[in-house]
């Protein structure tokens, strides 16, 4: 598998993966004790699924697309940025749950992140994620192909 192949299956698994984690706990948690309400909980997966849907809507449409004619090469820093974007979107989210989490349930109520708080630095931290893969996507998955 060539680099570039690479790269797309990278954004598709790393797609999908984020898409099922979010599900699972946005689904999960308020049943499990965590801080969020049923709607918020709701409504924090309607922010983050829709992104990674039209990550996985790009991919699909270039697979079922007519073959490029054109051969795309990436920068050796392609996977790093690809792979390290992701994980700083990981890391981010973790902490910014387990501090909502925590400060909601272990510290004194006058400390507790609020619900309007939780959703505008998870915001945030999805534009990170979004600033660099909706441009990874516009090239991996559509530079190159034939315009009709």
């Amino acid at each position: 598998m060539n680099n570039v192949s690479t790269a797309r299956v990278s954004v598709i698994l790393l797609s999908l993966g984020f898409t099922v984690a979010f599900i699972v706990f946005f689904l999960v948690a308020p049943l499990r004790g965590y801080p969020l309400s049923i709607a918020e909980s709701q409504q924090l997966m309607n922010n983050v699924i829709p992104v990674f849907s039209g990550y996985l809507a790009s991919a699909a449409a270039f697979i079922f697309r007519k073959p490029d004619q054109v051969e795309l090469t990436l920068s050796p820093l392609t996977m790093f940025l690809l792979i390290s974007t992701a994980a700083v979107f990981l890391v981010l989210n973790v902490a910014l749950f387990w501090v909502f989490y925590f400060a909601s349930k272990l510290v004194a109520p006058h400390m507790a992140m609020d619900y309007a708080t939780l959703r505008s630095l998870f915001l945030t931290i999805l534009s990170i994620m979004t600033a660099v893969y909706a441009l990874a996507i516009a090239y991996l998955f559509h530079a190159g192909q034939e315009r009709g």
